[in-house]
């Protein structure tokens, strides 16, 4: 009786190891899904500051163009208007001299 009973005896502490193993497993997947979602979140949390951070640069890009044009668009302006200017006082010199010629004839 005594061999009956050390078989269930280890059987039993067989058992208690396997359920106390089990345990330990899913305690240490919970762990790891609990590591894999603070991962996937940190991923998450920087892939969102790298997009702000993209977005963010293309903005100064953008706005540091718009302004570089305005700048040239000025200065194109300026010359023209020099230019106008210029012509349109030759202009009016070229006419006022046409008419004192005409007067003169």
């Amino acid at each position: 009786m005594s061999t009956i009973n050390d078989i269930v005896n280890v059987e039993r502490a067989a058992a208690e190891r396997l359920n106390t193993a089990r345990q330990e497993a899913e305690a240490i997947k919970q762990a790891g899904q609990a590591g894999a979602e603070q991962i996937r979140e940190a991923a998450r949390k920087q892939r969102m500051e790298e997009e702000q951070a993209i977005k963010t640069e293309f903005e100064q890009r953008w706005k540091a163009e718009e302004e570089q044009m305005r700048v040239e668009l000025e200065k194109e302006l300026a010359r023209r208007q020099k230019k106008y200017e210029t012509h349109a006082v030759a202009i009016v010199d070229w006419v006022t001299e046409r008419i004192l010629r005409g007067a003169e004839d």
